[in-house]
């Protein structure tokens, strides 16, 4: 489809996030006239102060992530590798590993040169208009938008809209199921900056309810940096407890306050996640993409890879005669059976085993992990029948034998193959 042709389909994006951007520069390559409408101002995205950053996750069944999204346009340089974790359990005996390939990146979401930055860049440089500091009021599947900036309030119309605005979608409101309590993960925590004594690439998980309920914390560190952030399940939380104590507590650990030498803090982190996958990602003429399709892992958060591919599907899908359809059917092939098959691992884990339960899964993880070839359990047949099983069976009420099938599942997710 040429760019000239009276007949290219007019697609407004709303949000330029990563999801956004990548779905209006899909668009725009396959012949469309794209317009993106985004609510924050081009300041607050790509140039504040402070310093945001974001784990990018490596364990998929696609290849590298860095290859997969590089294969798609787009130029990402990690700020870290990750190649090994080190696990703490409510016991406090930490366990160690290492893999063969790196299971996550560190990304630079804010600054000049960021992830943010450099996609925006391209969308200015690229034929599209891009609108700061104007807010979508409203969307309908047959095309129509309640626009607002400032004062002024108009409406739009379009062949089709991308909604990738956010969990708390106004694109996706009637589309998108509703979310609730259950159904999201609440993640407060700091970002440190200057010498420190983490090990760089390793990062760190702690486990267990008095300091993450229903969650984890965790510590990212990259050279220079840290992130440090306590995640836990709202329904999880007693009733008047502040989420503020849960990340008190984080950095009240020995190991975590003499790990942070002298560094120095220099912002907070603060947001929610999906933790349930949606089930509808369009209708009439609207698509939804990232986290507004909550394409988000259930289990570990992480969503810059799902954000990027769900945009770039979107984009792709307007040149099909049903991009509706066309958008379903991939993201169902492509996205879906791995968020399905991690929410029934968040719920055999996250949400069933009590603390007691949790040291002893790490600890035969732990005698498994130190004399089995890593890639002994790289089987997808095998892994599937012990996710079905481990969920029968703890649904049982038998987590001792969940707990040991576990083993291999838990060890085929940290052993992809190159």
């Amino acid at each position: 489809m040429s760019r000239t042709s009276m007949n290219r389909k007019k697609v407004i994006v709303v949000g330029a996030g990563l999801a956004g951007c990548a779905a209006a520069l899909s668009a725009y390559e396959n012949g469309s006239s794209v317009e993106v409408i985004e609510s924050r101002t081009r300041r607050s995205i790509i140039e504040g102060e402070t310093t945001s950053f974001e784990a990018l996750q490596n364990l998929t069944q696609d290849g590298d992530a860095l290859e997969l999204i590089s294969k798609m346009g787009f130029d990402i340089e990690p700020e870290a590798t990750y190649i090994g974790a080190r696990i703490y359990p409510p016991s406090g005996k930490h366990l160690d590993f290492r893999l063969g390939r790196p299971h996550g990146y560190f990304i630079r979401r804010r600054g000049e040169g960021s992830m943010d930055h450099q996609m925006i860049e391209r969308i200015e440089r690229a034929d599209m208009k891009i609108e700061f500091g104007t807010r979508v009021e409203r969307a309908t599947p047959d095309g129509r938008l309640t626009i607002s900036k400032g004062d002024d309030r108009f409406e739009m119309r379009a062949d089709i809209i991308i909604g990738a605005d956010g969990r708390s979608t106004t694109v996706g409101k009637g589309i998108a199921s509703p979310l609730y309590g259950k159904d999201i993960a609440i993640g407060i925590g700091c970002h440190f900056k200057g010498p420190h004594g983490f090990e760089p690439g390793i990062a760190q998980c702690w486990l267990g309810s008095k300091l993450c309920p229903g969650e984890y914390s965790y510590v990212l560190p990259s050279r220079e940096e840290v992130t440090v952030v306590t995640t836990m399940r709202p329904h999880m939380v007693p009733k008047g407890t502040p989420y503020a104590r849960y990340l008190e507590r984080f950095l009240e650990i020995p190991s975590i306050r003499e790990g942070l030498g002298s560094s120095r803090r220099i912002c907070d982190v603060f947001g929610s996640v999906p933790v349930t996958p949606g089930r509808r990602f369009g209708k009439g003429r609207i698509l939804l993409a990232g986290e507004s399709a909550r394409l988000t892992d259930p289990l570990l958060g992480f969503g810059i890879k799902n954000a990027i591919l769900s945009g770039h599907l979107a984009g792709s899908s307007i040149a099909h005669v049903d991009p509706v359809k066309e958008y379903t059917t991939w993201i169902n092939e492509r996205i879906v059976p791995d968020l399905r098959k991690r929410m029934r691992a968040r719920e055999t884990i996250m949400d069933s085993l009590e603390d007691h339960q949790i040291d002893q899964m790490v600890s035969m993880i732990e005698a498994v992990i130190s004399g089995t070839d890593p890639d002994a359990f790289f089987d997808s047949r095998r892994r599937k029948a012990l996710g079905s099983g481990i969920w029968s069976l703890t649904r049982k009420g038998y987590a001792g034998q969940a707990m040991k099938l576990l083993i291999p599942l838990v060890r085929a997710n940290f052993s992809l193959k190159t």
